[in-house]
């Protein structure tokens, strides 16, 4: 008998002790599949390692929650979410051998993401409700990350880094924010890059992402994952985690997004070439002369008002400024040399194994370490 079919009688034979016990043996029997097999699976965790447990699930997206039952601690989730558990199973592995670095800025975090990886550093990541960035890792790569964060530091005391890394901030919290509002308001929202060659609408019923070089896509509102889709499209589709996103509302959101709805996403957004082309223009127009041109609307082609609205998208982004953010901009001059910089320590942890003392043995032993604790564990 499996270990869920032991808890779901436990919990059975107790309902009429605590109503509680009744509601967790509900959950798994109408989880159950056509075969009687629970959609629910169990992991029995020791006590002391009961609060660790508790504090690494903060760093992923698992639905779970723990039972105490007599003084046994027993962890529940979906198993459709078994690919999640396993993504974390070897955190678990480490025992008590495991270092949190809290407090990280988003830009900083990104950085250091970018290191870890080429590093081939196992982490897990979590934003707090500050928006901070906390990490977890193994106490075996301790002096890896402290070189990490030593990296951000010089990288950040110079004055391209410092524009890099406030610029950054500046752009990815503006996005979130944007996002946000469209997420949980009750009106039209329309989201451009930068300079307006892409965007998202964000209705009543969903959302409509349309980009250049690709069909669009629609996001319902029903999608159990809308606003985290929402957020990412935001932050990468439109490039909002290292540009400013510019956001339009109500009315005239409407009216600039004529053009993007569900039954317009088989075609990519056009392009500021493809859009002149079009209308016959040799440039952006005024926002006065685009008004004109809105006058006439009725007057243009299918194929003129796609552009117009385009061109009217690209005008207006490019019109609205995000405060704070000009004096942070990088010009092409400083990205080249901010760049030059931080591919030097990209290439340094790249090459890690050879450059810091003792670490090659660590690397090379780690994967056995994490299997010792798995095999141990079952």
């Amino acid at each position: 008998m499996s270990s869920i079919d032991l808890i779901y009688r436990y919990l059975k034979a107790r309902e009429k002790i605590n109503d509680t016990y009744g509601a967790l043996a509900a959950i798994i029997e109408v989880n159950k599949d056509e075969n009687g097999i629970s959609g629910i699976e169990a992991v029995e965790i020791d006590k002391p390692d009961v609060k660790r447990t508790q504090s690494i699930l903060d760093y992923t997206s698992l639905n779970s929650c723990f039972l105490n039952i007599d003084d046994r601690f027993v962890l529940l989730y979906p198993a459709i979410e078994r690919e999640k558990y396993m993504q974390i199973q070897p955190f678990l592995a480490y025992g008590d051998k495991l270092i949190e670095y809290p407090g990280m800025t988003y830009s900083e975090a990104s950085e250091m993401k970018e290191f870890m990886d080429v590093a081939g550093v196992k982490y897990k990541s979590k934003i707090d409700s500050d928006g901070k960035v906390g990490f977890i890792v193994a106490k075996d790569d301790e002096e890896m990350i402290k070189e990490m964060i030593k990296a951000i530091s010089e990288e950040q005391n110079t004055e391209e880094g410092y524009k890099y890394f406030v610029s950054k901030n500046i752009c990815w919290a503006n996005a979130i924010n944007q996002a946000s509002i469209a997420i949980s308001g009750n009106f039209t929202t329309y989201i451009g890059k930068e300079g307006g060659s892409g965007g998202i609408v964000i209705r009543e019923d969903g959302a409509v992402l349309m980009t250049p070089n690709k069909s669009g896509e629609f996001i319902p509102r029903s999608d159990k994952d809308f606003k985290e889709k929402v957020i990412n499209a935001v932050l990468q589709d439109l490039n909002g985690e290292n540009t400013p996103v510019k956001a339009f509302f109500g009315d005239f959101a409407d009216i600039i997004s004529n053009d993007m709805k569900k039954q317009d996403i088989d075609k990519p957004a056009l392009t500021l070439k493809d859009a002149l082309e079009i209308l016959q223009l040799d440039g952006l127009p005024s926002v006065d002369e685009l008004d004109e041109m809105f006058g006439n609307i009725d007057e243009y082609e299918a194929d003129e008002k796609r552009a117009f609205y385009a061109i009217a998208r690209m005008v207006m982004c490019r019109t609205q400024k995000l405060d704070g953010f000009d004096e942070y901009k990088l010009s092409k001059a400083e990205k080249s040399t901010y760049s030059a910089l931080h591919q030097e320590y990209v290439d340094k942890f790249t090459n890690a194994e050879a450059e810091l003392v003792g670490y090659k043995d660590i690397l090379s032993s780690k994967e056995n370490k994490i299997m010792e604790g798995v095999n141990n564990e079952r």
